[in-house]
């Protein structure tokens, strides 16, 4: 209180200071004046007034002084408004993951989460429907190919466009948290939300939802092990992709049913559909599926032992998938590379082996995880080594009721 009310403190200290308190991650030096006009002066006071300090280009207020001004000194309307926006358009850009400036958009979305689950959660009903679902899907995007974030925010986001009886929102929140809950291996629950969101799609009559919730059933359901389902899902959701001239959702499934053909052994045929699918993908600038379709490759000559040739492609996904801020994906591949130099560097392999299990664990990927782990008891030169490895790929696969893959590889 001695700081709050010394001389040096101005008007615009205190009003950046009710601002700073209801921001958990601090303010980014570049936001300052986005949120005050006179933010970086007023910055100033607070840190002369030894009530805010700077840290690795933000100001930031220490958690128990934040507590205390958010409730002595709460935020003005127009300013908490004024935050509200800028948070906002900062989760919408959580939508450019997986696209050409994915990787950018997550660099400066990182340290903004804290805030972004903060102002989403502020945001409801102080402004309409539209907006807020905008960022609230972008944000999901960038929680799930980071493994950053919590579905928490996005599920009370979907209760609140419930309640605003917005149909098409809901849907869109509904799909995007199974999107989430697929990332992370619990491909059952993913399922469930895809079908609610169909039903509203259908209902609805928004196509383009309806095709991507029915390619997104087919991909629950080849993680699953299920291939006839989601071969039936994916050819289902062609001919709805061609009817919107959607290229880009066309190229999704073709590399799906690759993807079936590859893990059916049906080498030549998941060639084909790979080299189609990357076609397609590339006029439609689909970076995430061109990603896929080049892991694919690398699995297509991995098994016919080309290992060069793998490689060469393991390390174009890669490449791609780094682009685009995929952290699973980036796991995928590494794990591809290492598989291609097993034979010819085993070392390298090991460590690219363990490079996708890091990847994997910050992707929150069960799946992903038991998998490394899986290849790692493969590379393994002893036999403490090879228990450790296997034990963890079964309780991997265990923590996301994955019995029939623990039964399948004898875990």
């Amino acid at each position: 209180e001695l700081s709050i009310t010394s001389p040096r403190m101005t008007t615009e200290g205190r009003r950046l200071l009710s601002i700073l308190a209801i921001l958990p991650g601090g303010i980014a030096d570049a936001d300052l004046p986005a949120l005050l006009d006179d933010g970086d002066t007023a910055a100033g006071v607070l840190r002369a007034c030894g009530l805010a300090f700077a840290e690795a280009g933000r100001l930031r207020m220490l958690a128990p002084l934040r507590a205390y001004v958010a409730k002595a000194y709460e935020v003005a309307g127009t300013d908490e408004l004024r935050v509200i926006a800028q948070y906002l358009a900062l989760a919408v850009r959580g939508d450019e993951l997986g696209r050409a400036t994915g990787a950018e958009a997550a660099e400066r979305l990182t340290p903004e989460i804290g805030n972004l689950e903060t102002i989403l959660m502020r945001a409801v009903n102080r402004v309409n429907v539209n907006e807020l679902t905008n960022a609230t899907v972008g944000y999901g995007e960038f929680a799930r190919f980071t493994g950053l974030g919590s579905l928490q925010v996005v599920a009370h986001i979907t209760a609140s466009a419930q309640l605003a009886n917005d149909d098409a929102q809901r849907a869109r929140c509904l799909r995007e948290i199974g999107l989430m809950e697929m990332d992370r291996s619990r491909d059952k629950a993913a399922g469930n939300y895809f079908v609610a969101a169909l039903e509203i799609y259908r209902t609805i009559g928004d196509q383009q939802g309806e095709a991507y919730c029915i390619r997104d059933l087919g991909l629950a359901a080849l993680d699953l092990s299920e291939l006839s389902e989601a071969e039936s899902r994916f050819k289902e959701a062609i001919p709805l992709f061609r009817n919107l001239n959607s290229s880009y959702g066309e190229a999704d499934c073709i590399e799906l049913l690759g993807e079936i053909a590859r893990v059916q052994d049906d080498l030549q045929k998941a060639r084909d559909r790979f080299s189609e699918a990357l076609t397609l993908s590339k006029s439609s600038e689909n970076l995430l599926c061109e990603a896929r379709c080049a892991r694919g490759l690398g699995h297509v000559a991995l098994a016919e032992s080309n290992f060069a040739i793998a490689r060469t492609h393991f390390e174009v996904a890669l490449a791609l998938y780094r682009n685009i801020g995929d952290v699973l994906g980036q796991g995928n591949a590494m794990l591809g590379v290492s598989r291609s130099l097993s034979t010819e560097d085993p070392n390298t392999a090991i460590t690219a082996a363990y490079a996708a299990l890091e990847l994997y664990e910050r992707a929150l990927s069960p799946h992903g995880m038991a998998s490394a782990n899986l290849w790692l008891a493969e590379l393994a030169s002893n036999d403490a080594q090879i228990r450790a490895h296997r034990t963890a790929a079964r309780n991997a696969w265990s923590s996301i009721g994955r019995d029939d893959l623990i039964e399948k590889h004898q875990l």
